[in-house]
């Protein structure tokens, strides 16, 4: 449920830019023309966890180096990518 509804937001966004950048405005205090011309230089995209888990691992790896208490000391299991 939650793929399904990134997926139909990141579509929304697209065909939707006006909307979406008033409704950024709203919620993340930013002006409405700065954030609709941020959209067009954004590569929105969504991407499962499972298809990006190389990437992650790399990410989560730098992350530990720097402080292991942010994922108690371990990389995320299988869950986290397949659950």
């Amino acid at each position: 449920a939650v793929q399904t509804g990134l997926k139909e937001a990141v579509i929304w966004v697209k065909e939707n830019p006006d909307d979406a950048a008033a409704l950024g405005a709203k919620y993340l205090g930013l002006k409405e023309p700065v954030i609709k011309k941020s959209l067009g230089y954004t590569p929105l995209e969504m991407v499962t966890a499972a298809d990006a888990k190389e990437d992650l691992e790399f990410w989560f790896s730098r992350l530990l180096e720097q402080n292991p208490r942010l994922f108690g000391g371990n990389l995320p299991d299988a869950g986290f990518y397949y659950g």
